[in-house]
């Protein structure tokens, strides 16, 4: 056994108590999801027992969480999972400007990374949208740490995994920043091939005719390179040689791509994960296209955990012992990880707890808006049922705000007030005009 190994094996039975501590909270959190009604009182003490568990952790570990060459063990995978799982659940109950809610966007944000770095076929365009979310998560990191709004061990975690994000965006960026400007056009043409392959890799079913016209364009790009195997062979400009060895990386990845889906007796290992990213993919695009709106950031648990075993296995090369399709599964797994990241990218405009009472307006307004559409006028008797609703809804305000059942202010306040305030201004345009006295 190595040393490395050795260590490995010391670390693990000496942190073996929080390990079982995680997988405990592991399940609790994944019971808790099963209510509809998740609130602020229910996720906070598991936060604190979740601080807890790292600072004991810290503690094993000399003071630091991740030192510069930990070697990740099953604590650290487990740690991982449980996070993740509590960073949605902040995202569920509307504390989404907290530090423990971006966790699960910034893992995300990770894996995604890694998967291009495996792949190493991405330009400026692809790395921008990661670039403004990761300034815009670090606004909310910063604030959290000047106010002190959050314990040591979650600032740590957090922002461990921030700045291996930052890191590998840096090295992303520094890899491709600087090429001749005559090498642009082919690294398009080849971005363009890359996303062509990752369209057919998620096709339940394809052929080699989908394949062999996109091989043939690769070795019509690969003609043109000189026997010294550059770009632009007799360009006499030196500037012509920067960029070089990023172009013949993107080449050879493509080749590599396209030999593994031609390769279609994959193994059952590879076929089942290649199957079950597919089904992954088509689940999250379909909440993507029907369900956004309504989603419960909890919704992504089992999406959250299945992706994080795939990206561990593909991690452990050792695994598939050379098995063909290893790029295949990177290009799967980026693009799934891409959907989870827009869907936890985009703030929902009402907090879950609040979503009651934005329903109830929402159906108010709405009845309004159909009866005003024909023209009616509210009789006396039911204008007065329309109100008596709708003050019921507003006396529930304290200082102007709808709080939950905790004492917080949850998001989408100016919704639900905006709401409110249509609802009375409809019934006000729905009442007949008072007789003038003649």
């Amino acid at each position: 056994m190595t040393q490395e190994g050795e260590a490995q094996m010391i670390s693990e039975h000496e942190e073996y108590p929080i390990f079982e501590k995680l997988l405990n909270l592991k399940q609790r959190i994944m019971l808790l999801n099963k209510r509809n009604d998740m609130k602020s009182h229910d996720i906070l003490p598991v936060q604190q027992q979740v601080e807890d568990a790292i600072t004991q952790l810290m503690k094993i570990r000399s003071g630091v969480l991740f030192k510069k060459n930990h070697v990740k063990n099953r604590t650290d995978d487990e740690l991982n999972k449980v996070c993740q799982l509590m960073s949605l659940c902040f995202m569920t109950i509307g504390k989404w400007h907290e530090s423990p809610a971006i966790f699960c966007q910034v893992i995300a944000i990770k894996n995604c990374f890694y998967q291009l770095e495996q792949i190493g076929i991405y330009d400026e365009k692809i790395l921008e949208p990661y670039n403004a979310k990761l300034k815009q998560l670090e606004r909310i990191l910063t604030e959290d740490e000047v106010n002190c709004g959050l314990s040591e061990p979650i600032m740590e975690l957090v922002g461990y995994n921030y700045s291996v994000c930052k890191r590998i965006y840096d090295e992303l960026l520094s890899t491709i920043k600087d090429m001749s400007p005559v090498l642009i056009p082919i690294r398009d043409q080849l971005l363009e091939i890359r996303t062509e392959l990752v369209e057919i890799a998620f096709r339940d079913q394809y052929t080699a005719q989908d394949i062999l016209p996109i091989q043939e364009r690769l070795r019509e790009i690969d003609s043109v390179r000189g026997t010294n195997g550059l770009f632009h062979k007799d360009a006499p400009d030196i500037l012509a040689l920067i960029g070089q060895g990023t172009l013949v990386d993107l080449l050879e990845n493509n080749f590599n791509a396209c030999h593994d889906l031609l390769n279609s007796e994959y193994s059952p290992k590879v076929d089942s994960i290649r199957q079950r990213l597919i089904d992954i993919k088509n689940d999250l695009q379909g909440i993507e296209m029907t369900s956004k709106w309504s989603l419960r950031q909890t919704d992504l648990f089992s999406y959250q955990l299945q992706l994080h075993d795939v990206t561990r296995m593909l991690h452990e090369h050792h695994q598939f012992g050379g098995e063909q399709g290893i790029s295949m599964l990177s290009y799967l797994l980026a693009a799934c990880y891409n959907i989870i990241l827009n869907l936890l990218g985009e703030e929902p405009s009402v907090a879950e707890s609040l979503l009651p009472i934005y329903n109830q307006l929402n159906t108010l307004r709405d009845c309004l808006k159909r009866l005003k559409s024909f023209q009616c006028e509210l009789e006396e008797d039911d204008k007065m049922l329309y109100i008596l609703k709708l003050k019921s809804i507003d006396v529930l305000r304290r200082d102007g705000a709808f709080h939950d059942d905790d004492g917080f202010i949850p998001e989408g306040q100016s919704k639900c007030v905006y709401a409110l305030e249509e609802c009375y201004r409809l019934i006000q345009d729905l009442s007949p005009e008072a007789p003038t006295e003649g």
